[in-house]
């Protein structure tokens, strides 16, 4: 904007203009941290955002949380035999089942491509892991009805990362990257054994 046209606008017109680059930023903010399949919070918006954030809250102070990561096996067959826009279909189903399970506080993300994330407050440990082994029994038992097919009968694999500790701020990026690695690496034991297991 020319300097020449401040002179020419009101307060009215500024706080006008500043709702309106808050509502774009928002907007840009929501795009961003959002996939575009299943409308939820992204890889970004979990790991940069909203775990940092929660870990902050506990400064100084002991907390306890546990994330899921949660993954169809099987899911390269179904693409295969049905094309995948039918595999979109499931992910986009898979997103629904998983928003039905969710109890209390636990929060759902979709941080790529078939995997999910579900966010424990308050829940580490043995706890975390059944309700890991709670949500694949379920899946398990469930019935996904797509376009061109029916699926039942799919299993699917877990990791879990749980944080037992006392925060420390300026420790947040490294709880942050061992949370992920350990629920990355147990979902890629669980699937190298064969898949349908908790690790």
């Amino acid at each position: 904007m020319a300097e020449s046209n401040l002179d020419d606008l009101t307060i009215e017109d500024l706080h006008k203009r500043i709702h309106q680059l808050e509502a774009e930023n928002k907007r840009w903010m929501h795009l961003a941290g959002t996939n575009r399949l299943t409308d939820l919070p992204n890889n970004m918006m979990l790991f940069k955002v909203v775990l940092p954030a929660e870990l902050r809250k506990w400064d100084g102070k002991e907390t306890n949380l546990s994330c899921l990561v949660i993954s169809p096996d099987g899911l390269g067959e179904l693409n295969q035999k049905h094309g995948r826009e039918v595999g979109d279909q499931f992910i986009v189903e898979m997103a629904k089942f998983l928003k039905g399970c969710l109890r209390g506080d636990e929060k759902l993300y979709h941080p790529d491509g078939s995997n999910f994330a579900i966010l424990l407050l308050g829940i580490a440990g043995g706890r975390a892991r059944r309700r890991g082994t709670e949500i694949k029994t379920e899946f398990h038992a469930s019935t996904f009805k797509l376009e061109k097919a029916e699926s039942s009968d799919l299993t699917c694999s877990v990791g879990v990362a749980s944080l037992e500790q006392t925060i420390d701020k300026k420790e947040i990026p490294d709880l942050v990257d061992r949370l992920y690695h350990t629920m990355s690496n147990g979902l890629y034991k669980a699937k190298q054994r064969g898949g349908n297991l908790v690790a």
